[in-house]
């Protein structure tokens, strides 16, 4: 029996984990986090040793199936607007890391 493979383009807003010394500094990273747009973001672990470990993301995300087995699921005509999507999705991204580095005073800006 043949193995089924099948190819996905996913792509994802960025994903950033932050280790909090207490509570108040989590929590005012989380409210920056959600300023910045990335409202998907969460506390993940209290940890003594770690301290509080918390996730910023956004809730950007495209999954595309694009083949199963040999069977291409894409067209190539298709191909050119599912790749401008991806690329819109990833810009989005940008924008987003970028305001919460504005929120944090970083002054190193993410270029696209």
């Amino acid at each position: 029996m043949p193995t089924l493979r099948k190819l996905w383009l996913v792509v994802t807003g960025p994903i950033i984990h932050v280790s909090a010394l207490n509570m108040k500094s989590a929590r005012r990273i989380l409210t920056l986090a959600r300023e910045s747009g990335m409202k998907h973001s969460g506390i993940l672990s209290i940890n003594k040793e770690k301290g509080i470990i918390v996730e910023l993301k956004t809730g950007i995300r495209l999954t595309h199936l694009l083949k199963v087995g040999s069977h291409t699921i894409l067209r190539e005509d298709e191909s050119r607007e599912i790749v401008e999507v991806a690329n819109e999705s990833l810009l989005e991204g940008k924008e987003k890391l970028n305001k919460l580095r504005e929120l944090l005073g970083i002054q190193t800006r993410v270029t696209y």
